[in-house]
């Protein structure tokens, strides 16, 4: 979050949002014993949108910081460096769903809207 500009005091608070918040399940009218969950935000976090935003943010800036080409080979090693950034702040990529389009243009790609001007 530093990175980003955020203040001291903003991640101290969203920190206090997070650290030691107790959590029970309820199943019917039965509640479990209390527990603290050590990584994570809680289901429906307001923060989470934003938080996760972030931490992606800082991996693709580490994709970035690593690739320059579109060719295939670079593709595969943005998306191994994608893989490795994001492990590295919690963030787990599927690569089995991971899938690569290609473009190909063509000049009957770019066709003139009005052929006659």
């Amino acid at each position: 979050m530093t990175e980003f500009g955020i203040t001291k005091k903003l991640r101290n608070l969203v920190r206090m949002c997070m650290e030691g918040t107790q959590y029970q399940i309820r199943v019917d009218q039965a509640f479990s014993e209390t527990f603290t969950v050590e990584a994570g935000l809680k289901q429906g976090d307001a923060l989470f949108p934003l938080l996760f935003n972030l931490a992606q943010e800082k991996a693709i800036r580490e994709v970035q910081k690593e690739i320059t080409g579109n060719t295939r080979d670079d593709i595969e090693k943005a998306t191994k460096v994608l893989e490795k950034s994001a492990d590295k702040i919690g963030l787990k990529i599927n690569i089995e769903k991971t899938k690569i389009m290609e473009l190909l243009y063509t000049d009957v790609d770019v066709m003139d809207p009005d052929p006659d001007i």
